[in-house]
């Protein structure tokens, strides 16, 4: 997959980072009654073999992968009563290549319950796993609903600016959270080189443009119950589209995002669902939700299902000149099920088959197939996926 982003970090300073972090550890022991009461490290993995009928999709291809790794490590110190300073680093093998990437790397301060600041490389405040991308033992399938957090340019892993938070409690059980925030979100946004105007990407099954979205107003919303487990949100972000598409889109145009959030969670139960869409001034829209439901067997069986689906409508686009199969680039829509074994919290194995149609994430695996699919008009709609695998977190 051609990357054309720019926040990806070379070898270099991953281990650098690592190197400095173990080297930090012992010296942290001595100062730990010092100027660091608190420093809490954190890591979320995974590994996983994907296989698919045909198409390539997420982790898995015809062939079979087992290259799909990834790790994050987190860092939180608090060198203040008030004062938090937190990074996370994360590296992933992605189609034989690996790449590292800084996530987040912010300052926080707590003036009150009520009044949060931060300010640097935040995580995102956007719906239910926005903060929480990484973290694997978090939820009941190895890869997230893609409708809304896969590379469709609904969200990113942080935002650079800054921002407020903070949490009122309004009584008989009743209370909010919130996020405001100011600045600049990257994220991926991934399409079919087909899909461009540049030949020399027109045969590569994937480009990822990226997006850029500046002068961004944020925000997300949560409310909490009387219902033990049941809180629902609202989450949305409006800026500049400052994307370089070379897709035959308008350069510079306004992005609006509003999601919807509902969940329920038990001690048996994980229920989710999310419904958001996408506007990206008369260039594209998009319409995207999922269902998400897991249950607990016993302690350590878990069964999961969920429905995904995305819908992208061009309203600006003649499809008559286009090749017949376009339609299909544009759509995705995935029923997942799922059959999970816990050891415990932080260590989980993994089986799902997942069922897509479309072929807006799912598509295929080299030039030479998109060669001979342009040739042929033949474009496999429904792709079946296959992952086994498992996740853990420290």
């Amino acid at each position: 997959m051609v990357d054309n982003r720019s926040c990806r970090i070379g070898g270099g300073l991953y281990v650098t980072f690592v190197a400095l972090l173990f080297l930090a550890i012992p010296a942290g022991q001595v100062a730990a009654q010092s100027a660091f009461d608190s420093v809490q490290i954190h890591g979320f993995g995974g590994w996983a073999y994907g296989e698919t009928d045909g198409n390539a999709y997420l982790v898995g291809t015809e062939d079979g992968r087992y290259d799909n790794a990834d790790f994050a490590l987190n860092v939180t110190a608090q060198p203040m009563e008030n004062l938090s300073i937190v990074a996370q680093l994360r590296g992933e093998a992605v189609r034989g290549e690996d790449q590292f990437e800084l996530d987040y790397a912010f300052a926080a301060y707590d003036f009150a319950d009520s009044f949060n600041a931060r300010i640097g490389r935040v995580k995102h405040p956007f719906g239910i796993y926005g903060e929480i991308y990484d973290v694997g033992t978090l939820r009941p399938f190895y890869n997230l609903p893609q409708a809304i957090y896969g590379p469709n340019g609904y969200t990113a892993r942080a935002y650079n600016g800054v921002g407020v938070a903070g949490w009122f409690d309004w009584g008989a059980d009743w209370g909010l959270q919130y996020d405001v925030y100011l600045g600049e979100i990257e994220g991926d946004f991934v399409t079919p080189g087909i899909t461009t105007t540049d030949p020399n990407l027109f045969l590569e099954p994937r480009v990822n443009f990226g997006f850029r979205v500046s002068q961004t107003i944020g925000f997300r919303a949560k409310v909490t119950t009387p219902v033990d487990g049941l809180t629902f949100g609202l989450s949305g972000f409006t800026g500049d589209d400052e994307t370089e598409l070379d897709v035959g889109l308008e350069a510079d145009a306004s992005r609006d995002v509003l999601l919807g959030s509902v969940e329920y969670l038990t001690h048996r139960w994980s229920v989710r669902a999310e419904y958001g869409t996408l506007k990206r001034d008369i260039d594209f829209e998009s319409e995207s939700w999922y269902l998400e439901a897991a249950f607990r067997l016993t302690e350590h069986w878990q069964l999961a299902v969920r429905k995904d689906q995305a819908n992208v409508t061009l309203p600006s686009t003649d499809f008559s000149t286009l090749p017949p199969f376009f339609p299909q680039l544009l759509d995705h829509e995935e029923l997942a099920l799922g059959v999970n074994y816990w050891f415990g919290s932080n260590l989980v194995i993994r089986l799902s088959y997942q069922m897509v149609e479309g072929n807006r994430f799912a598509f295929l695996e080299t030039p030479e197939q998109v060669g001979e699919m342009l040739i042929t008009g033949d474009l496999e709609y429904e792709t079946n996926l296959i992952v086994f695998g498992a996740q853990f977190s420290f």
